[in-house]
């Protein structure tokens, strides 16, 4: 596509700059113009209309109406009515003189008649009518006979003459009784032809119609005359327009303008009728001039101004705008140049400062690109190597990012959740109810929430997890989404626990330490003299009963030796040792125990480093596990006994093939007096919790029905 340039767009511009209002200003100058020209066409015709009511008005209707109106109620008139009766008269000097001064009134008047209720007849100042003339028989005697007033008739043809002729007629009464009527007419050819002499233009024409809209004046079309314009199909408006107003309509096939007005006076119409073609030629012969005259000028001006603007705006601009592409394509070192003093001189040193800025800023915007993509790259490594579960929620649920780490927890490809349901993860109810809940929260109730759970994992194994969800807040009053921080607090959680236990423990090594002195004084008295008893009466019968109670108070002497190991401050004296060689050493003490009752105990010990290790106290410990193994089992079971090194840790295993332990029962593992023997104390375990606490060591366990397996960890030395 080609480009356009700016001395295009100028051209263009140009061209409509001028041809709009060239456009614009020929439609008001055409509107104009014609609007004057119809306007005069209007007045003028107002005038002729006048003019002809004037005629109608002064010089015939109002004179009839005047004389007949007198003839009608003189008494010398009522007289002749009576000398008339019944005869028709043609002669008479002395009825002639009674109407002369009559007529002098209506100078046009053809003749005044009177007509009796007896059929008689005379007119004046001849007589037209044939013999036998009956003047009850005439429209204009039976319609003033109607009417209270003079009554004007519709024109009629002479019977006689030919003429058109008009009439004013009014009833003669004697003492309220009709007796015949008087009627003055006139001929309408001398009005006739002084309206079709009146010209609307060049070939506009004058019509009359009388008070019924009967065609009385027609120049153009006689056969029109004694009919209305309905009975001639012309337009309704001739017959019910009387505004005055100038309206279009169509006679003889063409377009013409007319101008109806009708007098109050007589009810009579006047139409002035004009060609609108011939409208339309004055129009164009005053329009055409004039705007061939603003057309040049336009273009003329037009021109110049192009002319102009090619010089001191076009030319500078193109220079800009060459300058502004460069740096759009880059090329931040580009500038204008321009010698010019004016306005575009100063814009051109405008734009270069601009330019040297833009340079500046742009190579600053890059070293903080740069900047910013290092510590995105840093937030990204950040975020997607942290070992808490990080989970964004968009407002429909659905899942926007998810850090690698709970692939740890989940067999599903972290990729394959994003977009999906965050329902998808398997998380407890209680934690998408939390989240249903946030995504409803006003911004005003803003609030952190914070809920801990547990989530069964791939493999079935179970976590604790603890969960921050914060609602993030953009351009709404309701979260646009949800950030969940959720973290892994199984550990933190065995570490609680450890801590109870060992609270426990130390509580009752405590009680143990208080009471050990003051039980153990007493014992050891009477130990010595059943001792002193059984060696002076070696014969004795109660000898045996003796040995009894010195073993029972020698086994009373063992528990409370083990609650004292149970104390949290119990002073030991720990060196570096090996750990597979206190399990070497007291061996074979385990597997005698082992043989007396069918079972065996296993050794698999790799290499280890020495750690700072209380020899006794770690006896104690590895008979108390072993014993706990062995006694779980039936017989031929074996009881495997490991050491290995892991990371910074030395681990020992204890491992039995017994029927495992209850999940109720693991987790009461270590507290005192807890236990599941018809005859143990609940104190085993629960002082090796105690020397794995003096060590810095911790004790797992995991058990199934194929057996159980203790953990101890101990820390490396450094």
């Amino acid at each position: 596509m080609k480009k356009k340039t700016l001395r295009g767009e100028l051209l263009i511009w140009t061209f409509i700059a001028g041809i709009v209002p060239f456009i614009i200003g020929s439609l008001y100058i055409e509107k104009t113009v014609s609007k004057q020209v119809r306007e005069d066409f209007g007045a003028y015709a107002q005038s002729v209309v006048s003019k002809v009511h004037t005629r109608i008005n002064d010089g015939a209707i109002k004179p009839a109406f005047e004389a007949v109106t007198l003839l009608g109620t003189d008494n010398t008139v009522v007289k002749m009515v009576g000398d008339i009766g019944s005869r028709q008269i043609t002669v008479s000097d002395k009825l002639d003189h009674n109407f002369s001064k009559y007529a002098r009134i209506f100078s046009e008047m053809m003749g005044i008649g009177l007509g009796t209720e007896q059929g008689g007849y005379f007119e004046y100042p001849s007589y037209f009518t044939e013999p036998g003339y009956d003047p009850r028989t005439r429209p204009w005697y039976q319609e003033a006979m109607k009417h209270n007033g003079a009554y004007l008739t519709d024109p009629y043809i002479m019977h006689t003459t030919g003429e058109m002729v008009m009439s004013v007629a009014k009833v003669v009464e004697k003492d309220g009784v009709p007796i015949g009527v008087v009627v003055a007419g006139w001929n309408l050819i001398e009005i006739q032809k002084e309206v079709e002499e009146l010209k609307i233009g060049l070939s506009g024409y004058v019509m009359v119609l009388n008070n019924n809209n009967k065609i009385i004046v027609s120049p153009r079309n006689k056969d029109w005359l004694m009919k209305t314009p309905d009975e001639l199909g012309l337009p309704a408006i001739l017959s019910n327009e009387a505004n005055g107003n100038i309206q279009k309509v169509t006679l003889e096939g063409k377009p013409q303008l007319i101008c109806v007005n009708k007098s109050e006076e007589s009810g009579w119409k006047v139409i002035a009728v004009m060609e609108e073609e011939e409208l339309h030629k004055k129009v164009s012969a005053i329009v055409f001039p004039v705007l061939l005259t603003y057309f040049a000028t336009l273009v003329s001006i037009l021109g110049f101004i192009f002319i102009v603007t090619q010089r001191y705006v076009v030319g500078p601009i193109r220079s800009l705008q060459e300058g502004a592409a460069a740096i759009a394509d880059g090329n931040l070192t580009a500038r204008v140049k321009n010698q010019e003093h004016d306005e575009f001189g100063i814009l051109a040193t405008a734009f270069n400062h601009m330019a040297g800025a833009l340079q500046d800023s742009f190579a600053k915007i890059q070293e903080q690109n740069v900047m910013l993509y290092k510590r995105e790259k840093e937030f990204q490594t950040l975020v997607e190597n942290a070992q808490d579960i990080i989970l964004r929620i968009d407002r429909q649920g659905r899942i926007t990012y998810i850090n690698p780490v709970f692939g740890l927890y989940s067999s599903q490809p972290v990729e394959a959740l994003f977009g999906q349901n965050f329902k998808i993860l398997g998380m407890p109810e209680l934690f998408q109810k939390k989240v249903e809940a946030m995504l409803q929260l006003d911004k005003a109730g803003f609030q952190e929430q914070v809920v801990e759970f547990g989530f069964t994992a791939r493999a079935g194994s179970v976590y604790w997890l603890q969960a921050h969800i914060i609602p993030e807040f953009y351009d709404r009053q309701q979260p646009d989404t949800i950030l969940s921080v959720i973290r892994n607090i199984t550990q933190q959680r065995e570490m609680e626990k450890q801590i109870a236990r060992l609270d426990k423990l130390s509580l009752v090594g405590e009680m143990a330490a208080g009471l050990a002195h003051e039980v153990r004084n007493p014992m050891t008295t009477v130990r010595g003299f059943l001792q002193m008893l059984a060696r002076k009466n070696p014969d004795s019968p109660n000898l045996a009963y003796y040995d009894i109670m010195i073993a029972e108070l020698d086994r009373t002497d063992g528990i409370i030796k083990e609650y004292l190991s149970l104390a949290k401050n119990k002073a030991i004296h720990r060196a570096p040792a090996n750990l597979n060689d206190i399990i070497r050493a007291i061996a074979p003490l385990m597997q005698a125990d082992a043989t007396i009752h069918n079972k065996e105990v296993c050794l698999q010990l790799e290499e280890i480093p020495d750690l700072l290790l209380d020899k006794q106290e770690i006896h104690q410990l590895l008979l108390n596990m072993v014993r706990n193994g062995l006694e779980a089992m039936s017989e031929k079971g074996t009881v495997c006994i490991k050491t290995y090194r892991e990371g910074m840790e030395v681990v020992l295993s204890v491992a039995d093939q017994g029927t495992g332990i209850k999940k109720e029962v693991l987790e009461h593992l270590g507290i005192p007096f807890h236990t599941t023997k018809d005859n143990g104390i609940g104190l085993g375990l629960a002082v090796c919790y105690s020397i794995a606490a003096r060590h810095q060591a911790q004790i797992r366990v995991e058990s199934s029905n194929q057996g159980t397996e203790f953990f101890v960890r101990f820390p490396v030395l450094i």
